[in-house]
């Protein structure tokens, strides 16, 4: 899974880089906050933080239609209100003065891709990348393709591989 959030220029414009920065770290906060809550039968599932507003998390042992239900969990988890201090630097300063920050409808866009490992050992042994490096920039280049179909779609939403392995689709969680 990849995620993004969106609209991160608007805030950034309005409040500025501090409450931008401040509003990344609480969504990387929730997201870790909520890996057990949603995770814990993956015991191997590991967060990355890629850069600003971008997380990456590697799941095992987990099918793409499962992947998609816990995506769509995630994605409206993340969706409640982020009480920021706009003023604090860290997270671990006590700030003299504060400013709390009230943000909702604060979203982000989900990239889901899934690799069976016998399409990882095809990717490794393919003559085309050499080396792992050139497997991980396939990798995170269909995620950055999956995050962009979402940018355009006007965020809120799961970009998913499709299940007829012809490409990405917008996927829609199955109704109640």
């Amino acid at each position: 899974l990849a995620i993004d959030v969106d609209t991160l220029s608007n805030i950034s414009r309005k409040y500025g880089d501090q409450v931008t920065r401040n509003l990344c770290r609480a969504v990387g906060l929730r997201i870790e906050g909520q890996l057990s809550a949603l995770f814990t039968p993956y015991p191997s599932c590991r967060l990355y933080h890629l850069y600003a507003d971008r997380y990456c998390l590697i799941l095992k042992g987990i099918s793409l239609a499962q992947t998609r239900l816990q995506a769509e969990r995630l994605r409206q988890s993340l969706k409640e209100t982020y009480h920021l201090d706009a003023l604090r630097t860290s997270m671990e300063e006590s700030a003299r003065l504060t400013l709390p920050l009230e943000l909702s409808n604060v979203t982000v866009r989900i990239a889901v891709t899934s690799y069976p490992f016998s399409k990882l050992k095809e990717l490794l042994e393919h003559p085309q990348y050499p080396i792992v490096n050139d497997v991980v920039e396939t990798i995170t280049g269909a995620l950055d393709e999956a995050l962009k179909m979402g940018k355009d779609a006007g965020g809120d939403v799961i970009i998913s591989w499709g299940d007829d392995n012809r490409g990405f689709m917008h996927w829609l969680p199955p109704a109640n």
